[in-house]
């Protein structure tokens, strides 16, 4: 509820806030979801620490949740996805769009340049 509301209407009424934001970030309490400035919210998606996502489970468990903000959470992270893996896009009405990667993006293109 809370995320519905600040994407509608902060977002919209109030969008000096968010100048300076790389993505916003919502939790339940069991998992959690982020997306880019100005994304509808059922398109969030989820950060999953690596060995949940490598093992294809649902986050489900206060420990899962606490992985998952530490990962996305932590600022070598955070400047990371700044620096590499946000972009600005323009949609069908013109509009600037920011775009940011999701969790299998992050975790597989710094393995590839890793490798």
């Amino acid at each position: 509820d809370g995320a519905i509301q600040v994407h509608t209407d902060y977002e919209q009424f109030v969008p000096e806030l968010f100048a300076c934001n790389v993505f916003s970030v919502a939790s339940e309490g069991k998992e959690l979801r982020y997306g880019s400035i100005r994304m509808p919210v059922q398109l969030w998606g989820p950060w999953r620490p690596e060995d949940e996502a490598e093992q294809h489970t649902t986050p489900s468990s206060l420990a899962s949740l606490e992985k998952s903000i530490g990962g996305l959470l932590a600022p070598a992270t955070v400047l990371d996805i700044l620096a590499s893996f946000t972009l600005f896009a323009t949609d069908k009405k013109k509009r600037r769009i920011k775009v940011v990667c999701r969790y299998q993006q992050y975790e597989g293109a710094n393995r590839i340049v890793a490798r």
